[in-house]
């Protein structure tokens, strides 16, 4: 009835839980992602634009809520693979920052601190790539995080022509109808791209004007979905774990039913497991209708043979066979939900044939005395043994193929059909003599990507490739022929993207078989198949029973109940191992296997010899096995489904004790048979716990979980997919073996990096003289502003020239640069003629405390950040820390950029310990620029660089070219400190300053970022004390002043892009201590009362002019006007600013020579300087 198989059903579900418990399946959680697999997938993207082009993302309502801002995010800064991709974060810190890709650099803005400290660690150690967010103050004003948004958006977008974006949006609001693309003018109603057409940030007219954006979304989704090393990561352990564990779910309900239960067995509820966890899982998919025909199915007996049938409900066992009879075979084939695991498996309800017995018994335990210890196999044993021997050979020519569609012997899927039919053919097997290969073999190689989409199967793509080989209609070698059904082998696997072409690297295919860990081969035995179950069942009974009850040669049972859990070692590769329990008799032992019958071995007729492992260290923790290996007189007769294989016979026996208790087997059974087996002079061996490894391997003991086996062939392929991540994005990197070669010059060669003004000679003088050897180094010091050309090979003749005036010294090297570090190290790792005669040692930078954090937003200035990159810089010297205003910031973030480094503090200037001078100074250690551990970080975050050979110059990585500028000043000029601190420092204010700077900045073409400014001159003294030569470094938040050395040049420096040295020189020369000016007559009315009261003092005497009087208080005229100062009052006064104008005249002729000097100063200045600007830059 129709109810009772529901309940079956019901019942065998239950039971596979019971012996696969729910609670224990294995659940997604998010992979670790690190800064490796970040710049992999950055270099991904940065491949997708042109030399002027970025791909732009907008987050939350500033983009209107775009669907691709979110997937870039998730992809790139998340980590997510997959269908993954498309889920929205739930993380409102991330909803108001935006991210400019260019083909170079890499601008993000996150919006909030919060978000930029959890992206921090991630970002901050790829040197392309700049962040940047709001600073506390800002973070804290609501109008002030706007302004900054504001500004750093534009200043993101002009410096890229066009814009690239992911325009795709769910279909009707709903991601699992599909996908669909908005036009690119959809881009101006977004509420950040509206503020690029404000007049007073620029005028700069519509966004789409000024960038032609273009869709990409189509580009971005197939790269999205390929396979790179973070999602094969993801794909190799959870992905496959839940495929393995559905799939050892279904396999589970033929474990917990008995033999005469599997009868009433139907396709639908053996693959209902791997059916439910695939339809649940494309509930929310969008492309489900790519999916669908991939639904997990299985399919009995004849019924193999169709082609595209899924799993019925009304078939069962009992009569999907020939002629209606039991099905001894069965196909499954099962597909991962959203990604691209396929494998397919032909499995058995038979094992092919009797179990072995060494002597039989009738019920009164009489021996029967047959000489045949095998029993007549039934003709579905025999129909059995064909599938399966059909089935390995299938196996077999699936490995070839797929081994030759990798190194590249098949030029075609078409090909590999023909490839097949060679391969089974020069099997030259009688089974396949009937065999049509024309017509019933088929093979099919399929890709898809990372959510099951198909795709085109190219070799060294980065798709999984699914290769299934079928063998249809299989028949019978029989007078009349008898068609058996069909066999099928698929599985999932990657090849590498290509293999390497330089010399010392010979060409290797290396591929990967995904889903290998899922079970190649088993069976499960059916009622009146195999006929020595029932015998074998007896025997274990009678033995049971009674201690009193004894086998003839064997004796009696050792323990009442078996050893459960063991592993019998086949030594095959269809099936490696099989699993079951062992009876332990005197002289004897019967494996049984409820799935494949049971082998019985008599010690004393079977046995040579034997050699067991975990028998004198028994309490040992450390000893995960216990194990016996039988060495069989006449070779050890295969037994059930283990007889039917292409692979050589093996005459030893293994037995493990893998899941059963090892200190049992160790202390209960192996010393009776030791014993009983030297009594019987055989030869026992004990396994030394030395030679287990090698006795492992010999013997093909590999019982570790499926994982756990694999792991080192997993991390060899994930390290070589990573190698080859970076060779497809890196056409450099075939050569990249050039940057393991080490430098055989006998002299040494320390680097100290720095920006101008930075102290690092003076730094590295006092280091050497506190190590007490003065003798021992060559202090070299050198200028390369921006790494060109001609500043390294400059370079290479001052190293090759000091390297033969000062041999068996270590050279010191002091480099002023505003450049990256990067070209640096290539080009003194690289050059040839540099390699021959030193050897780089380490390579140390200097920074400037109070400069490292950007004054106007929360980041590391990009030129500081460019020195002091991991892998190459082993020590980070900070200076003048007692200005800065947050040191426990400041290395927090120069940790995240490379936590590799120490970081060193300077205390005045210089450092004091010996351990830290011995660090820089010293050689060795993992911080030296040869060590294995520099090495790699070298060859994981830099693949295109080291790369170049003979010498070859790297060209400037800098993203915006630095000046320096270096001219004389007059020996007159006299400074005041104060009044030259005050005019130059608002030089040092950036347009990102405020929205006011920008907007003023917006009308110029280029505005003027200044780093520092170094001055060499005569300042005044104070409080009447004579000038002195001083030198004043300054920089965007820090000054030092220090005295200027005895014969030392007066001169002015300053550094910086877009440097205006006309508005540098105006400063300084505002900073004069006094300047001369021409004195000027005054006018009549700025006489003022006290002179005027001396005047009528001095001119008492003089009498009044006619018409005027004095009445006693006031002068009065003889109309009666009242006058308010004596009427010669005006008189008195011109003739006092005559005298006046006369000695300011005769002070004026002075003056004019001193202001002629001073004009001669700033003529001379200004010449200075136009001659500088016309050198491009003098040192």
């Amino acid at each position: 009835p129709e109810w009772r198989q529901k309940r079956l059903e019901r019942q065998i579900l239950e039971m596979s839980a019971t012996q696969v418990p729910f609670g224990s399946a294995p659940h997604k959680t998010e992979l670790p992602y690190d800064s490796l697999q970040f710049r992999n997938r950055l270099r991904a993207l940065q491949c997708l634009v042109e030399d002027e082009d970025c791909l732009l993302f907008i987050t939350g309502i500033d983009g209107n809520y775009n669907l691709g801002a979110t997937i870039a995010l998730n992809y790139l800064f998340f980590g997510s693979s997959g269908m993954q991709v498309w889920h929205a974060r739930r993380d409102s810190s991330f909803d108001d920052c935006f991210f400019a890709i260019g083909k170079s650099r890499t601008h993000l803005y996150t919006g909030s601190v919060e978000s930029f400290w959890k992206l921090y660690d991630l970002c901050a150690p790829i040197h392309q790539l700049e962040v940047v967010t709001l600073s506390p103050r800002e973070e804290d004003d609501v109008d002030l995080a706007e302004e900054r948004k504001v500004m750093t958006f534009l200043d993101f977008t002009d410096k890229f022509r066009a814009v690239s974006m992911d325009l795709s949006k769910p279909v009707h609001g709903n991601l699992s109808q599909g996908l669909e693309a908005d036009q690119p003018q959809v881009v101006e109603h977004w509420p950040l791209i509206q503020v690029f057409g404000i007049q007073e940030l620029g005028n700069r007219g519509f966004f789409t004007m000024n960038h032609p954006v273009k869709d990409i979304s189509d580009k971005l989704m197939k790269l999205y979905l390929q396979v790179d090393s973070h999602s094969l990561e993801g794909s190799l352990t959870q992905d496959l774990d839940m495929l393995v564990f559905h799939w050892k779910t279904c396999t589970n309900i033929l474990n917990q039913t008995a033999a005469h239960e599997r009868l009433k067995l139907t396709e639908d509820a053996i693959v209902e497991p791997l059916a439910s966890y695939f339809e649940y899982g494309i509930l929310r998919a969008f492309n489900q209708h790519a999916q669908s025909s991939w639904k997990p199915r299985a399919t009995f007996g004849l019924r193999t043979n169709e082609k595209s049938s899924h799993a019925i409900a009304s078939i069962k066992v009992e009569n999907s066979g020939i002629d209606q009879k039991p099905a001894v075979h069965f196909v499954i084939e099962a597909a991962e939900p959203n990604g691209p695991l396929r494998t397919a498996r032909t499995y058995f309800l038979s094992n092919g044939g009797a179990g072995a017995r060494v002597r039989t018994f009738d019920w009164d335990g009489n021996e029967t005395k047959q000489e045949d210890n095998r029993l007549e196999r039934a003709g579905r044993s025999a129909y059995a043994r064909y599938l399966m021997m059909a089935y390995c050979a299938v196996i077999h020519v699936h490995e070839k193929l797929m081994k030759s569609w990798c190194e590249g012997s098949v030029s075609s899927v078409a090909d590999l059909k023909k490839h097949a039919t060679e391969s089974l053919k020069a099997l030259d097997l009688d089974w396949f003599r009937n065999y049509d290969f024309e017509s019933d073999l088929d093979v099919q190689l399929l890709a898809f990507d990372n959510i099951g989409n198909p795709v085109e199967a190219v070799r060294g793509s980065p798709h999984m490739k699914y290769l299934r080989v079928n063998m249809y209609h299989v028949k019978s070698l029989d007078q009349t022929p008898t068609d058996l059904g069909a066999v099928c082998y698929g599985d999932t696997f990657l090849d590498l993207r290509s293999s390497s072409s330089h010399p010392s690297q010979p060409s290797k295919s290396r591929f990967l078989n995904v889903t290998a860990p899922i079970p190649r081969h088993q069976g499960w035995i059916l009622p009146g198949q195999e006929e020595d179950t029932e015998y074998m069942y007896a025997l274990l009974s009678r033995l049971q029973a009674s201690k009193r009850n004894r086998h003839n040669s064997m004796g009696a049972l050792l323990l009442e109940s078996p050893l459960e859990g063991f592993c019998l070692c086949t030594h095959i590769k269809e099936l490696p191992r099989v699993y079951g329990d062992l009876w332990v008799l005197e002289k004897g032992l019967i494996f049984s296997s409820h799935q494949l019958g049971s082998l019985a071995l008599d010690l004393k007729h079977d046995v040579s010899s034997c050699e067991l492992f975990n028998v004198d260290f028994v309490a040992r923790d450390d000893c995960e096995l216990a194990f016996a290996v039988f060495e069989v007189k006449e070779g050890m007769q295969r037994y059930g489904i283990t007889e039917v294989s292409l692979s050589p016979r093996n005459s030893r026996l293994v037995l493990a004790s893998s899941a059963s208790d090892r200190r049992k087997f160790a202390r209960d059974v192996c010393p009776s048979w030791r014993s009983s087996l030297e009594a019987d002079g055989v030869r026992v061996r004990v396994v030394e716990k030395e030679e287990l490894e090698q006795f492992k391997e010999a013997n093909h003991v590999t019982l570790d979980a499926e994982h756990t086996a694999r792991k080192q062939e997993l991390d060899s392929f994930l390290s070589c997919y990573r190698e080859q991540e970076a060779l497809v994005m890196c056409p450099a990197f075939p050569e990249a073996a050039d940057r393991q070669r080490d430098q055989v010059g006998e002299q040494e060669l320390i680097v100290v990096v720095g920006q101008p003004c930075c102290d690092k000679k003076r730094l590295v003088e006092k280091m050497i003289d506190i190590s007490g050897d003065r003798t021992a180094y060559n202090l070299i010091t050198y200028t390369s502003t921006n790494c060109s050309r001609g500043d390294l090979e400059g370079l290479q003749q001052v190293l090759l020239s000091n390297a033969s005036s000062h041999r068996g010294k270590v050279h010191v090297l002091v480099l002023s640069t505003f450049s990256s570090v990067l070209p640096i190290a290539e080009f003194l790792a690289g050059n040839e003629e540099l390699r021959r005669t030193v050897r780089l040692r380490k390579i140390h930078s200097v920074l400037d405390a109070p400069s490292v954090v950007r004054s106007e937003s929360l980041s590391v200035h990009p030129s500081c950040s460019q020195q002091i990159l991991a892998g190459i810089v082993s020590c980070i010297l900070l200076v003048n820390v007692e200005q800065a205003e947050d040191m426990t910031l400041v290395q927090r973030m120069l940790k995240g950029i490379n936590h590799h480094s120490r970081l060193l503090l300077t205390i005045a200037g210089s450092l004091t310990k010996q351990a830290d001078i011995e660090l820089v100074l010293g050689g060795g250690g993992d911080l030296s620029f040869a060590s294995d551990k520099m090495r790699g970080i070298r060859a994981s975050l830099y693949p295109e660089s080291f790369a170049r050979r003979g010498g070859a110059l790297p060209s400037c990585s800098t993203p915006e070219k630095f000046e320096r500028f270096r001219f004389p000043l007059p020996p007159s000029l006299c400074l005041s400190k104060q009044l030259l601190v005050r005019s130059l420092r608002p030089l040092f204010a950036t347009k990102l300053d405020n929205i006011q700077s920008f907007a003023a900045a917006a009308s110029k073409q280029k505005s003027m970022n200044l780093m520092c400014v170094k001055i060499c001159a005569k300042f005044a003294g104070e409080e009447g004390k004579p000038a002195e030569l001083k030198i004043m470094k300054l920089r965007r938040r820090s000054l030092v002043i220090t005295p200027l050395p005895a014969g030392a040049e007066l001169s002015l420096e300053a550094g910086g892009q877009h440097v205006d040295l006309q508005l540098i020189i105006s400063s300084v020369l505002a900073g004069r201590s006094s300047v001369p000016r021409l004195l000027v007559p005054r006018k009549a009315e700025e006489v003022g009362a006290e002179e005027r009261e001396k005047l009528k003092e001095k001119h008492r005497e003089e009498s009044l002019p006619e018409g005027f009087y004095y009445n006693g208080m006031k002068f009065v005229d003889f109309e009666g006007n009242v006058l308010k100062e004596h009427p010669l009052m005006s008189s008195w006064i011109a003739e006092l600013l005559k005298e006046e104008a006369r000695e300011m005249e005769q002070k004026n002729q002075s003056i004019r020579q001193a202001m002629e000097a001073v004009e001669e100063e700033e003529r001379r200045c200004m010449l200075h300087a136009a001659e500088a600007k016309a050198m491009g830059g003098g040192k």
